[in-house]
């Protein structure tokens, strides 16, 4: 079955897609405030997770390509190989506004 045909499925998708983005996209502009709190960190690691597994199951392989970028940034934060910073945090957001707008058309 192409899960990619079904309008139901895309709308759902899109719908769930739609919160989880939203939420990262706070993630990230938290970072750039220079106000990431580490307590939210596994959460972000989790919805991108989300984004990518779904988004894969779905056929839509660059979202969840997108999906798989946000969540090893948010591991390599989790294990101490990179710091939340203003500069990580503006790259997360572009990769959050391409998914944004990979929602929408």
């Amino acid at each position: 079955m192409d899960l990619a045909n079904d309008p139901e499925l895309i709308e759902l998708y899109r719908n769930e897609m739609t919160e989880r983005v939203d939420v990262l996209m706070e993630g990230s502009l938290a970072m750039v405030d220079d106000a990431f709190p580490a307590a939210r960190l596994d959460e972000m690691r989790r919805e991108a997770h989300t984004v990518k597994g779904t988004s894969r199951v779905m056929g839509m392989s660059e979202a969840g390509d997108a999906g798989d970028i946000i969540e090893a940034i948010y591991e390599d934060i989790l294990r101490a190989r990179r710091v939340p910073s203003i500069g990580l945090g503006r790259g997360l957001r572009l990769v959050c506004r391409a998914l944004q707008k990979f929602l929408v058309e």
